[in-house]
């Protein structure tokens, strides 16, 4: 048989010499430190900025600068808004920002946010932008972890007033006149306005509808003001157009709502006009 051409031993020092080496790369494998974690990536300067640009939210821009002992690149950052305990939008930025060793690289990261459930306060309430910045260190991922927080006044919203209205009695059938209605915008930003509509109404009877303002814009802290004409005589109120006119008096309201790209504001304004008498 095949066996009995080996000297006696001899098929089993080789099984012993190859267990050896075996044992001996095994050792050696259970032995080898595993790869070195990237090097951290430091954040310095970091700030936050918020903005007000509107009655429903607010710009914020983070800036912060970053550092890497070793060739980096920050591909992108994972974040979420929180204003006053709540989370009201996440998202995500791309950068592809290549760091060279050790030298600073500063980055930005722009968004817009709502104010949430917080616009109905009065208050300050406190935004935070938080989330994870991702970077590519040698070829492996690294995380680093970024907070900012700070307070922001909410805004308020325009409000409709009657600035002012000019009437006069043309004859025993006719009134008729105009209403000069202010938008008051009590921010330090502009509001554009998509309309304003409105019904008027005197003595219970509508009279005219339609809309003004489209695509007007009020400048902060300041009030817009629009004309609204209005005739009442026997085809817009009616036959007992003569009996109102003769009173001199013109009880009335303007329903309707102040329409903006964010905002719908109703408003209604009431009183009594007394004629005078057109010469």
């Amino acid at each position: 048989m095949l066996a009995n051409r080996w000297p006696k031993g001899h098929l089993c020092g080789v099984t012993r010499a190859t267990l050896l080496c075996a044992c001996l790369g095994l050792t050696a494998c259970q032995t080898t430190p595993p790869p070195a974690p990237p090097s951290a990536v430091e954040l310095t300067g970091d700030s936050l900025t918020l903005v007000q640009e509107d009655v429903t939210e607010f710009a914020g821009k983070y800036e912060a600068t970053a550092t890497s002992p070793a060739a980096a690149t920050l591909r992108q950052a994972r974040f979420e808004w929180v204003v006053d305990g709540k989370t009201v939008k996440s998202g995500t930025q791309r950068f592809d920002l290549a760091l060279a060793p050790g030298t600073p690289a500063t980055f930005t990261l722009q968004d817009r946010a709502p104010y949430g459930e917080a616009s109905a306060t009065s208050e300050p309430v406190l935004a935070a932008l938080r989330g994870t910045l991702e970077f590519d260190v040698g070829g492996q991922a690294s995380q680093v972890e970024f907070a900012k927080s700070r307070e922001i006044r909410m805004p308020k919203p325009p409000t409709v007033v009657m600035k002012e209205f000019d009437f006069a009695r043309y004859s025993p059938q006719e009134a008729g006149g105009t209403f000069y209605i202010g938008v008051k915008n009590p921010n330090a930003f502009p509001i554009r306005l998509s309309n304003l509509t409105y019904t008027v109404l005197v003595k219970g009877k509508s009279v005219a509808e339609g809309e003004v303002g489209s695509g007007e814009q009020i400048a902060p802290t300041s009030m817009g003001v629009f004309e609204v004409a209005v005739s009442v005589n026997g085809e817009s109120y009616g036959a007992d157009v003569d009996a109102l006119i003769k009173t001199l008096t013109l009880p009335f309201e303007i329903n309707g709502q102040l329409v903006g790209k964010l905002f719908k504001q109703p408003f209604g304004l009431k009183g009594d006009i007394k004629l005078h008498v057109s010469k």
